[in-house]
């Protein structure tokens, strides 16, 4: 028996083992939040049926990003890209249930986390979060740039890691 998380109706079906997920059109409403997160969350399960009952444990199949910035002067930031001159993040994937398995369909460069309404004064930190596929992005420098409603923003670099599913980076 096999169970996939979000629950997608569309996708339901004994026969169906091989579901489409995309990490694409992320939108974090509120310095923090981590409400977005749960709709890119995917989990599979598998186990044996009892006479009785079924017993499911959830593995997660993303990671999570957790970037944070103090910022040195009030901006409205209306989004976070995250940028790579390797590979590229994969932003959609195949996911085999009964193997538990993604394959990655879709490869991009840039990835994009809209932000709502997030208005920051000097000194405040910005806590975003962006669920990823898993990729080993360790030989590769990401650019994270936070983009201001007024057209301004700022750019760090970070030293790329392996991400593995399950696990959150800061």
């Amino acid at each position: 028996c096999y169970g996939f998380f979000p629950y997608d109706g569309k996708h339901y079906g004994v026969n169906n083992t091989a579901l489409p997920v995309t990490y694409m059109g992320q939108r974090q409403s509120g310095n923090g939040s981590t409400q977005h997160l749960g709709a890119y969350d995917y989990m599979t399960a598998r186990d044996l049926i009892t006479t009785t009952s079924a017993q499911f444990n959830f593995s997660h199949l993303g990671c999570v990003m957790r970037l944070q910035y103090t910022v040195t002067e009030a901006m409205s930031v209306n989004s976070i890209t995250l940028k790579t001159t390797g590979e590229g993040f994969i932003t959609g994937a195949t996911v085999n249930v009964p193997g538990q398995t993604m394959k990655p369909v879709e490869k991009n460069t840039l990835v994009t986390l809209v932000t709502d309404e997030l208005r920051l004064e000097k000194g405040q930190t910005l806590t975003a979060y962006l669920m990823m596929c898993p990729a080993d992005l360790s030989n590769e420098t990401l650019t994270v740039r936070i983009n201001a409603d007024d057209g301004t923003f700022v750019e760090r670099q970070l030293t790329g890691v392996a991400f593995q599913a399950g696990k959150l980076y800061d």
